[in-house]
């Protein structure tokens, strides 16, 4: 009969096998033709690296046969590490599977994309770049959070802590913080309502800054205004949430801009007494010098009937700021500094990485009238859809236009049993090479040499 301790390696063993298992039936619902076809590169690199943890493991079990009940107990520590590391986007992959949720998170998916896909595209054929592997494009989830959030990849997510804390130390961050998927998250109440979802425009635009190395450069075009140097120092901490803001603006158009502002409205008393001080400027202006850089965001893409739509509405709504005047003659400079800002990394100007503004006022028309809809394209369409529900909530509604233009929406051919790749290598054309056993595998050693770090000095 086997002693005790050979029962526990066994069991260890067993779901360590248990483990890598639900890995490959993940990796088998990702294929092509599959579910989660669109979302494959994504599931096997997150894979990858927890089968880098999950092999240290099984390489410790199997060498060390002379070790006690103590660190057999060390080593399924160490594979719900692995599990809670899998878990946290394993969640976020399994809504997709729920049929109520998973036409809408195909078209926040494919949104995100469009939005993503074009700053890419130009960062990859810059030849620097030529060879590297293509950054995953971020996985939208529905959240109880109040507030859509992007995480980037380098961003320390939040997990669950076990007993004894074990999970809460700042190496298993860093294990987080290494995968690479960015991710963002939306408001579950935005599941059944299109035209909110335009505000991950601006969840995107914090994942560009951060892919594609863009803070350095932003914060040099706002020095380059040459405003006092108070001023100077708000604006570059704000910075972030501006250029999220104009991004958001870049990829879907004046929509986007009415979403936003609508977004973060609040009673007029509230929104008067709003006020920043230095030095610790925190991480937002104030909420009327964000529409006011919106408003010359518009203005600057050619578009001042809607720039003045805008600032109407919000004035109207509103009323005038109490504090931080100062800063009113700013937005205008803030928002062109922003647009001509070239990005070394992306070859061109900010305000040419994507074509802006989205022309959504004839497709809104079209569907308005119940005429053929003109595009197939999801920024247009959602922009168009946000359009008609600014007109007349109410005729949105009874004419259940978000039902019609979810139908309309372009359906990713890895939905129809093909494949769709969005990873691989660049090369020179900016095209993807799909390389996906080599980024496999450099991902499983990135996970090696994340276990190696996470548990240093624990044996």
């Amino acid at each position: 009969m086997a002693n005790l301790l050979e029962r526990r390696v066994a069991q260890a063993r067993i779901r360590a096998g248990a483990l890598q298992a639900e890995l490959d039936a993940w990796r088998a619902r990702s294929a092509p033709g599959q579910p989660l076809a669109l979302h494959h590169s994504q599931v096997r690199r997150i894979a990858a690296v927890v089968e880098g943890l999950l092999e240290r493991v099984t390489d410790a079990l199997a060498a060390d046969t002379a070790g006690g009940l103590t660190r057999i107990r060390g080593y399924e520590e160490r594979l719900l590490t692995a599990h809670t590391l899998w878990d946290f986007f394993r969640s976020k992959l399994a809504q997709r599977l729920d049929p109520s949720l998973r036409e809408h998170l195909r078209l926040c998916d494919d949104l995100a994309w469009q939005c993503y896909a074009p700053a890419r595209e130009r960062f990859q054929k810059q030849p620097a770049n030529v060879g590297t592997a293509y950054k995953e494009p971020p996985l939208v989830f529905l959240n109880a959070g109040w507030s859509p959030f992007a995480q980037a990849r380098e961003a320390a997510f939040a997990v669950d802590r076990m007993a004894g804390g074990w999970l809460a130390t700042a190496d298993f961050r860093a294990v987080i913080e290494h995968l690479p998927v960015p991710l963002i998250g939306l408001p579950w109440y935005q599941a059944t309502h299109l035209p909110d979802v335009l505000v991950a425009a601006h969840e995107v635009g914090h994942v560009v800054e951060w892919d594609f190395g863009l803070r350095s450069e932003l914060a040099a075009a706002i020095a380059g205004l040459g405003l006092p140097d108070e001023r100077t120092a708000a604006w570059q901490a704000w910075q972030p949430e501006v250029f999220a803001d104009l991004y958001g603006c870049l990829a879907c158009g004046p929509a986007f801009a009415a979403a936003l502002s609508d977004f973060f409205a609040v009673d007029s008393a509230r929104m008067a007494a709003e006020r920043r001080t230095g030095p610790n400027w925190g991480l937002y202006p104030p909420t009327w010098l964000r529409v006011q850089v919106l408003v010359e965001t518009l203005n600057a893409f050619g578009r001042p009937a809607d720039a003045q739509h805008l600032a109407t509405r919000w004035t109207q709504g509103n009323g005038a700021p109490t504090y931080n005047g100062e800063f009113a003659g700013d937005a205008a400079g803030v928002a062109a500094a922003l647009l001509d800002c070239p990005c070394r990394s992306l070859g061109v100007k900010v305000r040419e990485v994507l074509p802006c503004p989205v022309i959504d006022d004839t497709v809104a028309l079209n569907l308005k009238r119940n005429y053929a809809a003109g595009s197939d394209d999801t920024r247009v369409l959602v922009a168009a859809a946000r359009r008609l529900w600014d007109d007349d909530p109410q005729a949105y509604v009874t004419d259940r236009q978000d039902e019609r233009i979810r139908s309309l929406i372009r359906v990713p051919a890895a939905t129809r049993g093909g494949s769709v790749t969005r990873g691989g290598t660049a090369t020179r054309d900016g095209t993807a090479t799909p390389d996906p056993d080599a980024r496999e595998a450099a991902d499983r050693l990135a996970g090696r040499a994340l276990f190696d770090s996470l548990f240093a000095g624990d044996d």
